[in-house]
């Protein structure tokens, strides 16, 4: 499972945790019509706050188109065909995802785009670490890792989104300028 799954999955396990504590359901109860007004004008602050979406929700066959063939073709070697792989939304969490599989050693291309629509799902997503080495002038912060000669994977936060790119392939880690290369490219077509 890449970063970008397990960091879905995980933020769709902790919303249902908080739903079922009741976290941010209600206000405490008050003794006086002040404290009343003091819940209701703290509800309409935190609802003021709340960030909400000023992008689209993006689909999984949008994000194939995001990529050229040229820049899989400088990654993989090969020029394999965009699989978009659509996924059921988490809460108001979407995931969308394609996949150029290349098969056996030439290894497979994903790119994937988390986006939440607002209130806690945002915040846990805008909070999300970069990992991995940083990499200047891509979306508001991003992150590069290497594991070995088999890996790169590119974490990039682009505002209410989370985008990666990760390439798995032997002798991969060679390519990872062309990797990064990518993932600003891919970057720079979100809507």
């Amino acid at each position: 499972m890449s970063k970008a799954g397990w960091w879905a999955m995980n933020l769709a396990l902790g919303t249902a945790t908080l739903a079922m504590a009741g976290c941010g359901r209600s206000f405490a109860p008050s003794d006086s019509a002040a404290g009343a007004t003091d819940a209701v004008r703290g509800a309409e602050a935190a609802a003021a706050d709340a960030p909400t979406p000023s992008k689209p929700v993006i689909t999984s066959a949008a994000v194939c188109q995001l990529l050229a063939p040229g820049e899989v073709q400088a990654i993989l070697d090969a020029n394999p065909n965009a699989t978009p792989q659509a996924s059921p939304p988490a809460g108001d969490v979407s995931q969308s995802r394609c996949v150029w599989d290349a098969g056996g050693s030439k290894g497979d291309l994903t790119l994937t785009v988390l986006q939440a629509q607002g209130g806690t799902h945002a915040m846990i997503l805008n909070s999300m670490p970069m990992e991995g080495d940083a990499v200047s002038g891509l979306g508001d912060q991003a992150g590069v890792t290497v594991q070995g000669n088999y890996n790169v994977e590119v974490m990039v936060r682009i505002g209410p989104r989370v985008m990666t790119l990760e390439a798995s392939a032997v002798g991969v880690a060679d390519r990872k300028d062309a990797v990064v290369a990518a993932a600003r490219s891919a970057a720079s077509k979100l809507p």
